[in-house]
């Protein structure tokens, strides 16, 4: 037990593998496997939602508030009201886009995270150049970070967080975090034994940062809170998830593993089910909105082939399943979903496909 326990650079604490939980209200997980639906064997159903195609390309979404931002493929940025695009018609989101800037490169970054403050953040994926994360403060283009990021959140106070993407053994998995709108960083965990940051999300119930990182047979999830700093949550080979959501009464795990899996934690409870399995894609994104709506994404694993990618939703934290679109069959890897982090004030998820498809979702509640 004691070689579960590391001192993490930044968070001046150890995290222990089996430790107590503190003062948070999630404690360590014991698995339940309960039996799930299979997200291949729903069929297409969108009683109770609206889900509306828009006629934009856009390859990456963010929502701030009521405002929808999104990167098209040659790296220009615009924004539209959400309001306003519930009057004019859904058909209308390009006469509606004003365009805010252009990107630091000409193709969609991988990261797309606008700030309370206004400051727009962007990352091109590890491979791609420029490398590195930029800011932009409504003015100029500023590189504030040399580490290219996937994913970013920020907590109540306004600090960001951003998670390094790397796929190589020269990088190891960190977080960053930052209290001037991103132009300025210090490093808030550090994992030697991974090298990539898969996640990273403020959970406003509890006031902590959850976070995922891979993809070595160590990979797992881990949080942090205020009161009781790092915690490893589980390490293994099948952790390591893509992503987080939460609703007042549960936290969801969405899997990196190829199994279509996504994982339903009781906050106040020692166990952890799953909700939803039976495909072998990737679950890329999840997201919430209160009290009980979840929504998972995934994108193609290509393990046996003849994976459909789909957008699913719950109204009832998981317990029941409605696949809203499916893409057809894939030819390649990676085919499928990403979405807008964030839903609109009213409850509206935006989401694109890698062919630059869009939609807007939601319940009819």
């Amino acid at each position: 037990m004691a070689a579960a326990r590391r001192a993490l650079v930044g968070a001046a604490v150890a995290l222990s593998a089996f430790g107590a939980f503190g003062g948070c209200d999630f404690p360590f997980p014991m698995k339940r496997l309960d039996k799930a639906p299979s997200l291949e064997e729903l069929a297409v159903d969108t009683s109770g939602y609206s889900v509306d195609e828009l006629d934009i390309d856009a390859r990456v979404f963010f929502v701030r508030g009521d405002e929808v931002y999104y990167s098209n493929a040659v790296g220009e940025l615009f924004k539209f009201s959400d309001e306003r695009l519930q009057k004019v018609g859904f058909g209308n989101a390009k006469e509606i886009s004003e365009k805010v800037v252009d990107l630091p490169f000409e193709f969609c970054p991988r990261l797309l995270f606008v700030s309370t403050r206004g400051n727009v953040l962007v990352s091109p994926d590890w491979h791609l150049q420029p490398r590195g994360t930029f800011v932009f403060d409504g003015n100029s283009w500023e590189k504030s970070l040399d580490e290219p990021v996937w994913r970013a959140d920020e907590d109540a106070s306004g600090a960001i967080y951003v998670g390094t993407y790397q796929k190589d053994s020269e990088h190891h998995a960190q977080i960053y975090r930052s209290t001037d709108g991103g132009k300025h960083w210090e490093l808030f965990f550090e994992d030697k034994l991974n090298h990539q940051i898969h996640s990273v999300r403020y959970d406003p119930y509890s006031g902590c940062i959850y976070t995922s990182f891979g993809d070595t047979a160590s990979r797992g999830q881990a949080f942090f809170c205020p009161s009781t700093g790092w915690e490893i949550l589980e390490r293994g080979t099948k952790e390591g998830h893509t992503d987080v959501a939460f609703t007042p009464d549960y936290v969801f795990w969405a899997s990196d593993n190829g199994s279509g899996r996504v994982f339903r934690y009781v906050r106040g409870e020692s166990f952890e089910e799953i909700v939803l399995g039976g495909g072998k894609q990737f679950v890329w994104f999840a997201a919430s909105y209160p009290p009980s709506e979840v929504y998972v994404g995934t994108k193609t694993s290509q393990k046996e082939g003849g994976e459909r990618a789909a957008v699913l939703a719950s109204r009832d934290n998981g317990a029941t399943w409605q696949k809203l679109i499916e893409l057809p069959t894939s030819t390649r890897d990676y085919e499928g979903f990403s979405c807008s982090r964030n839903t609109t004030f009213s409850g509206a998820l935006y989401v694109s496909s890698t062919d630059g498809r869009a939609w807007r979702i939601q319940s009819k509640r």
